[in-house]
């Protein structure tokens, strides 16, 4: 009798760790599902940060461009203002002077 106890003892104990067994396999497989989770959230991250140095870089070119631009509009603009002062000096010395043949030279 007290051998079929122990025997029952032990297929409960073996019954136990085969349990056990069993729930840290379950959790092994969520933590490499975890892991994997984690790995492709890194990659989507460092994409991401690539992505936004990228965006970055090429913002800034854009804007030194942007700046370039305006600055040659605005050195255009200076010299199309002085050739109109100057322009408009020449026509009222001409028209001191009463010569219209100037009025042919504005088309």
């Amino acid at each position: 009798e007290d051998l079929t106890l122990t025997k029952t003892y032990l297929k409960d104990e073996q019954d136990k760790c085969n349990n056990l067994i069993a729930k840290f396999d379950k959790a092994e497989d969520k933590i490499s599902i975890l892991n994997d989770d984690i790995s492709m959230e890194r990659d989507y991250r460092e994409e991401s940060e690539r992505k936004n140095a990228e965006t970055e870089e090429r913002l800034t070119e854009m804007t030194s461009s942007k700046e370039e631009s305006d600055a040659r509009i605005e050195n255009a603009f200076g010299k199309l203002v002085l050739i109109a002062s100057e322009y408009k000096i020449q026509e009222q010395s001409l028209a001191e002077k009463g010569d219209t043949s100037h009025e042919s030279n504005r088309t």
